[in-house]
């Protein structure tokens, strides 16, 4: 389903039902209701920009953090992960703690997840990392 999607944006109908990214919605509305669009595509990205700052900002119950993630590349890409604090409150504040960077008990030092390295990238499902005992701002 839309776990394995690869493209940008993801487009539900009725917020209920995948559909797809970009290409499969225009080949659905084709099939549906001949219909052929001649927009511009920057419509459509600024459409679905504001479409997810709208549903990062007003989701109740799920706050998000963000992270700058560098793979070599000169500029780093910004990935923005959910947290679902209605389902699991105390795993979300430790895990935004450690994205913003927590002081250590009985010291000066923070940690966090700032300058560490993934160990484990599964590409379309997951990445591990988060050394905790790298000390950053040193």
């Amino acid at each position: 389903m839309f776990y394995e999607h690869k493209g940008s944006p993801i487009v539900f109908l009725n917020n209920e039902t995948y559909v797809g990214g970009e290409e499969q919605f225009l080949e659905w509305a084709q099939y549906e209701f001949r219909y052929t669009d001649k927009s511009m595509r920057s419509i459509y990205k600024k459409l679905a920009s504001d479409a997810h700052r709208i549903a990062i900002n007003e989701t109740p119950g799920r706050s998000y953090v963000y992270m700058n993630i560098n793979t070599g590349a000169s500029v780093a890409s910004k990935v923005v992960i959910e947290l679902f604090e209605d389902i699991c409150p105390k795993t979300c504040e430790n895990f935004k703690k450690l994205c913003e960077g927590v002081q250590k008990p009985g010291s000066q030092e923070k940690v966090g997840y700032i300058n560490t390295e993934f160990h484990r990238v599964v590409k379309g499902m997951y990445v591990q990392g988060g050394n905790l005992e790298k000390v950053y701002g040193a």
